[in-house]
């Protein structure tokens, strides 16, 4: 999601005060004079003539580029976008030239995003079709409440991008009606944008074939199989299937020293169970390192971060031990120096350290990683992290609030689906144990790389996905084709 505003942050801070809201009530009011221009989130970027990325902008991104820097400087009435950009069709470079031009006209661009990946890409890379219809009207509500103009976002300028056909908000047990409900496309204020649509898929040029077959997954456009298992059954074509995922992605073993090769590679599964047994089995694949085990210290709190020593009495710290909660580093995490992982946490987004960041264990002690930046604007940099407190205080699923004190990573050679949006690789497995279940799993993952031969795709026989008797590989392409209308 990208905001392009008319005005600075430094001008919206005396308007504040007179917002109709008492925040005091809730949290401290900030003081705005401990925070200098270096850490708000406004870009800035100086370039030269021979570095202007909008020279080298493709039709399509002409187009929508050249609409939202007329209605910037006052030439267009049209205040509000959204970018309809599947992976690969160069938004991130579209965005970068947005910015550059931007700042050319002497304006400020601020730039956020609902992920914690996406911060670490941006310039620009996000999918705001993953964040709640609510939030974007939030988002409206509070600029017209700083800025004091009841205007859609106080008057500024304001682009989204995206692609629908990816995975959809994240709506916990939520039926297929209820997701679709909390997407953007069904918030008051989505009748004000207009769309733009990049076509050409940059990531596949060379592939056109393995481009158009993304795009008619993700539309839902491919027909049923012979004997289709489900009424979301696609055939797997046959150049992609795998029948070993992890030796095809990353070979049969490797050693620390080629990091660098296999930071370009990944392997994708809808359930995190599955992602867990496939990090374990390329850990046993790195060579002539030394394995240490960390262990974590598991707790119960009460609402106010105090032990409960009446639940601590009644559920014993070894049943602690072997929860394994989305978004929590295992009790006993496994390293190795030279190890690909993944941060948990949002810790500084401001230095790339952010949920989903992949690094490398550059080194290690008793409470501390040595870590580097593998991916994104902050690949190279190397950061210490310490162990943290990881909480499930938002975890319906547990009757307690389950605290544990661990490193705050996770092996990062698999990852869920939901994890991979706005990166690309070179090499890209997709594990399905199971079909995928929700809207745009499957695209997503598959367009994670950039061409047909760095795809592949193992699919393990079950009742709604096998090797059918006519030897068509079958699973499922869950679309809601109802959102791209």
């Amino acid at each position: 999601m990208c905001v392009v505003c008319v005005r600075s942050l430094r001008s919206i801070r005396p308007l504040c005060s007179f917002v109709i809201f008492d925040f005091n009530q809730f949290l401290p009011f900030p003081n705005f004079a401990d925070i200098s221009d270096r850490e708000n989130n406004l870009v800035n970027c100086t370039v030269d003539d021979n570095s202007l990325l909008w020279n080298d902008l493709n039709c399509d991104q002409l187009l929508a580029a050249d609409t939202i820097l007329k209605s910037l400087v006052g030439l267009n009435s049209q205040k509000c976008f959204y970018l309809d950009d599947p992976g690969g069709s160069g938004k991130t470079f579209l965005y970068r030239a947005l910015i550059q031009n931007v700042d050319l006209v002497g304006k400020k661009t601020l730039i956020v995003a609902w992920t914690g990946i996406a911060a670490t890409l941006l310039p620009g890379e996000d999918e705001a079709p993953m964040a709640p219809g609510t939030a974007l009207e939030i988002v409206d509500l509070i600029f017209r409440d700083l800025i004091g103009v009841q205007m859609p976002f106080a008057g500024n300028v304001v682009m989204l991008g995206g692609d629908f056909r990816q995975v959809l908000p994240v709506v916990r047990k939520g039926s297929r009606c209820v997701i679709i409900a909390s997407t953007i496309k069904k918030s008051s204020v989505w009748p004000l944008f207009q769309t733009f649509r990049l076509k050409r898929n940059m990531r596949a040029i060379t592939d056109p074939n393995f481009s158009k077959w993304l795009l008619d997954i993700g539309d839902g456009m491919i027909h049923l199989p012979e004997i289709p298992k489900s009424q979301f059954s696609v055939e797997v074509p046959t150049s992609l299937i795998s029948n070993d995922i992890v030796t095809d992605v990353f070979g049969s073993s490797f050693t620390c020293t080629n990091f660098e090769k296999f930071s370009r590679c990944a392997i994708f599964c809808p359930r995190n169970e599955d992602v867990r047994l496939i990090n374990e089995r390329v850990l046993i694949n790195l060579n002539n390192v030394e394995q240490v085990s960390f262990y974590a210290i598991d707790s119960i709190k009460n609402g106010d971060g105090v032990d409960n020593h009446d639940l601590q009495v009644n559920i014993p710290v070894e049943f602690l031990n072997t929860l394994n909660q989305p978004g929590l580093a295992p009790c006993r995490l496994n390293l190795k120096v030279g190890r690909i992982v993944m941060l948990l946490r949002n810790l500084s987004v401001n230095k790339g350290l952010c949920n989903g960041t992949r690094m490398i264990l550059r080194a290690f002690r008793q409470n501390v990683l040595q870590l580097e930046i593998i991916t994104g604007t902050f690949s190279g940099t190397v950061h210490f992290i310490p162990r943290i407190s990881l909480n499930t205080s938002n975890d319906l699923a547990l009757p307690f609030n389950f605290v544990r004190h661990q490193f705050p990573v996770r092996l990062a050679y698999a990852m869920i689906i939901n994890k991979s949006q706005g990166q690309t690789f070179d090499k890209v497995g997709l594990y399905l144990s199971e079909p995928c279940f929700s809207h745009g799993q499957f695209y997503t993952g598959c367009s994670r790389a950039t061409e047909s031969n760095g795809l592949k795709i193992q699919v393990k026989d079950i009742t709604r996905q096998e090797k059918t008797e006519n030897e068509q590989t079958v699973t499922d392409n869950v679309v809601y084709r109802e959102i791209f209308s």
